[in-house]
């Protein structure tokens, strides 16, 4: 951990955005704060955050071809009433799911890929 510091250290006085966002991932494949995969077309996922809080703080990074949709439910089958569409090659910062109106504790993640196509979703907590 002590190396971590000094990475975060490095923008304590450059960056003040980058020093208190400095997140630190336990791998680049789904472990820890960040989750990303490729979702076949017509298919959803839940990303499987464990203990998801209503002020939990998301950012959502879209496919660079393909949108997708993202939202919450109060079950891991249920169908928002409404999505989130992260269009092609842009990004959702700073999404709760309390902006998004469930107060609930533990609420479930829902990515959707509406598309003809597989496209490849991006979510970091944090």
């Amino acid at each position: 951990m002590r190396l971590a510091s000094f990475g975060k250290d490095k923008y304590d006085d450059e960056n003040e955005t980058k020093y208190n966002n400095y997140i630190i991932y336990d791998s680049a494949n789904g472990s820890g704060n960040i989750r990303e995969d490729d979702l076949g077309p017509g298919l959803n996922a839940n990303p499987d955050f464990p203990e998801i809080q209503s002020t939990h703080i998301f950012s959502v990074f879209g496919d660079p071809i393909l949108p997708y949709q993202i939202d919450f439910s109060d079950t891991t089958t249920g169908e928002p009433t409404t999505w989130i569409t992260i269009a092609e090659g842009t990004s959702l910062t700073n999404v709760t799911a309390l902006s998004r109106g469930w107060s609930d504790l533990t609420p479930f993640m829902i990515i959707k890929n509406a598309s003809g196509d597989t496209v490849h979703y991006k979510v970091v907590k944090g």
